[in-house]
């Protein structure tokens, strides 16, 4: 069981990382607009997506953000996407780190 302050202190590290993002999706709103359509488009077309995949993409066209963590904007609104799991990535500056594979489930009202 986690106490008070750890609870609290999960709490104030989502709302940070949520407000992040959206500084970060403001800052450059058209590669934003262009990433998520990206995500969508490979989530529909292979079931899945992570940010790996949109990695590639930006490569392929050479539109890179200019703050690397904006990638995680493809996948806001988070009502719009369910979390599948975990898979290692394969791009070598990430360590071998652990990253979300998102599916779009649409936009929703509820």
């Amino acid at each position: 069981m986690q106490s008070q302050p750890e609870q609290q202190a999960l709490f104030d590290g989502a709302r940070l990382r949520d407000e992040a993002l959206v500084r970060l999706a403001r800052a450059n709103p058209d590669w934003n607009k262009w990433i998520k359509e990206v995500a969508i488009h490979i989530s529909n077309q292979n079931g899945e997506v992570s940010t790996d995949e949109l990695h590639v993409v930006a490569d392929q066209f050479n539109r890179h953000p200019k703050e690397p963590r904006a990638y995680g904007c493809a996948f806001r609104p988070a009502k719009h996407w369910l979390k599948l799991g975990y898979k290692t990535s394969k791009r070598p500056e990430c360590h071998a780190r652990p990253i979300a594979k998102w599916w779009y489930q649409g936009e929703r009202t509820t």
